[in-house]
């Protein structure tokens, strides 16, 4: 995600798609089969507005950040 954040030949799809594993991957890995399937309707209903989003270099960096600080909450065991 680090790379293709700073990158400006990614597609923004490519980015989308892993966004979307890292919250798959956090529902799944909390074991809650509900929030996974929440998780998984949503992104697809989102699809097109993350994508027109994530054109950006600067949105790219930010969501990119924001990743970061939820994956060291987790780490942390800060549900905060």
């Amino acid at each position: 995600m680090k790379i293709q954040s700073e990158s400006k030949d990614v597609k923004p799809e490519d980015i989308a798609s892993l966004n979307g594993q890292l919250h798959k991957m956090i529902a799944e890995i909390a074991g809650n089969a509900y929030l996974k399937k929440f998780i998984e309707e949503t992104l697809l209903q989102l699809k097109m507005v993350r994508m027109n989003l994530l054109v950006s270099v600067e949105r790219r960096s930010k969501e990119f950040k924001d990743h970061q600080q939820i994956i060291q909450a987790i780490l942390d065991n800060n549900p905060r």
